[in-house]
């Protein structure tokens, strides 16, 4: 669905066919492409099959064309409609489960940084900056557009995505770290400027902010 383009840029997609649940109780069969963009929303539209979209949206579940079984944990956020030839309809949701992975917990999770920069200049690294504090490795890489981010930043203020901060065991004879323990670290690091965006193996997709902006000016996180 093009119209979805409107929410940013896509960095997981799956697309099929499945069913909205109403508050009722009733089914809506859909086609529907599920997107979590740049900002760490999780985002779904939906066109339906036959007949017309359920008033109030409680849950979805669907199957994509490549065989996997997705479902939205808590509630659905409706934020736009319309009508006609093919009821369509957009939905925030805070998690989308998806059955692509056997592993009860992942390896790495990825976290969004936002208003990070890597020292005090506007350039990108060019290979990735580890850390490693215990036995837990940090991996951060800049987004594509994080140039122009710090311009922004530096000149305007605000917020912006400028990184990405994979985090998992530092040995995989490990087992793999918890959700938990995973943003407890993060936090002490890089305080106040994380989203977290998704499971590394694509089980759980969350779009859900972790901590809250603090202020909107830069931080740093010099390596040595």
């Amino acid at each position: 669905m093009d119209e979805l383009e409107r929410y940013g840029t896509a960095e997981h997609r799956y697309e099929g066919t499945g069913c909205l649940v109403g508050s009722d109780g009733s089914n809506t069969e859909v086609y529907f492409d599920a997107r979590q963009v740049d900002d760490g929303a999780i985002v779904i539209g939906v066109a339906a099959v036959g007949g017309s979209i359920v008033g109030e949206a409680s849950s979805f579940r669907g199957r994509t064309f490549s065989g996997l079984e997705l479902r939205t944990e808590g509630p659905m956020s409706d934020v736009f409609r319309t009508f006609g030839r093919g009821d369509r309809a957009h939905f925030i949701v805070p998690q989308l489960e998806v059955a692509a992975s056997t592993e009860a917990t992942p390896r790495t999770i990825r976290f969004a940084l936002y208003n990070f920069a890597f020292g005090q200049t506007r350039n990108p690294p060019i290979v990735r900056r580890h850390l490693q504090i215990g036995d837990v490795n940090l991996s951060i890489s800049p987004v594509d557009a994080y140039e122009s981010g710090q311009a922004r930043l530096r000149s305007y203020g605000g917020v912006a995505h400028t990184a990405w901060c994979d985090v998992s065991r530092a040995s995989p004879e490990h087992p793999p770290l918890s959700m938990v323990a995973a943003v407890d670290l993060l936090e002490r690091v890089a305080p106040g400027l994380m989203v977290l965006s998704s499971w590394r193996d694509e089980t759980v997709l969350r779009g859900s902010s972790v901590a809250a902006f603090q202020h909107s000016g830069i931080r740093s996180l010099e390596f040595t």
